[in-house]
């Protein structure tokens, strides 16, 4: 577990289990009313944070990789994105990947484990609730020698809509703070995409038959709508422009899928 204290570490740090959030890391709380989004040129991200978010160092992994986690707690919300690094060490990402995510799923009942595409890299989202009953989005991504695992866990489920839209917040930056974009990624979902600021972004955008399928409907309401890969199932969310909208509820297959991503 990734602790503030550097020394006697354990080799496996696992995110997401109940001591994570008893392990005494700091964390900022205020009140849930304003969002700010933080960005770590260093670390290559931003997200956006309800509190001013609080930094704590570690390892993680069998290899010891160099960790760092940025945390906040606010009206019984937990957020946290952990950057761990293993620039030079060979590592094979989508098997990081797969055992960090697997890690996640192990911690509750999984509602949806899907691929996701941020700026042209490829990654997982997950939405568990645990067996205390506590929601949890999480996102797990390898970009540029660096594992990335953001997590929002809350307390009650009126909580679910403030992790998921910690969740699409994320966004990976480069050293100038800006996101790499290119013209042919097209308009995105999420805080830089169509309903937030900041114009087109990375993320891939539900298809319009997503927030039509869910319209009216209430969170964790299981529906279906047509794509162009045939008739998908899924479960309604909170995007984080406030619309109610359809999460494919399909496994993640190997490698990135062909074409655009639904």
């Amino acid at each position: 577990m990734l602790r503030s204290t550097p020394s006697r570490l354990p080799i496996t740090l696992l995110f997401l289990t109940s001591s994570l959030w008893a392990s005494g890391l700091p964390r900022a709380q205020t009140p849930d009313t304003t969002w700010t989004e933080y960005a770590y040129r260093d670390a290559g991200f931003s997200a956006q944070y309800p509190a001013a978010p609080v930094l704590a160092s570690g390892v993680y992994g069998a290899q010891r990789a160099p960790a760092r986690t940025w945390s906040a707690r606010a009206n019984g919300v937990d957020y946290s994105v952990s950057v761990a690094d293993f620039t030079g060490r060979g590592s094979d990402s989508a098997a990081l990947i797969d055992e960090a995510a697997g890690d996640l799923r192990r911690t509750g009942t999984v509602k949806t484990d899907v691929r996701e595409r941020i700026d042209r890299q490829f990654g997982r989202e997950l939405t568990l609730v645990t067996p205390g009953g506590a929601s949890v989005s999480a996102a797990v991504f390898f970009v540029e020698g660096r594992l990335y695992i953001l997590t929002g866990k809350a307390d009650a489920a009126e909580g679910a809509a403030r992790t998921v839209r910690f969740q699409q917040s994320l966004q990976f930056i480069d050293a100038d703070g800006k996101p790499p974009r290119r013209p042919e990624d097209g308009p995105g979902f999420g805080p830089r995409g169509p309903g937030g600021p900041g114009g087109p972004g990375g993320r891939r955008g539900p298809p319009p038959a997503a927030f039509a399928a869910c319209l009216g409907k209430a969170v964790d309401v299981k529906v279906s709508f047509e794509t162009p890969r045939g008739v998908i199932e899924g479960i309604c969310v909170a995007a984080p422009d406030g619309r109610m909208v359809a999460r494919p509820l399909m496994p993640p297959s190997d490698g990135p899928p062909e074409g655009p991503p639904v």
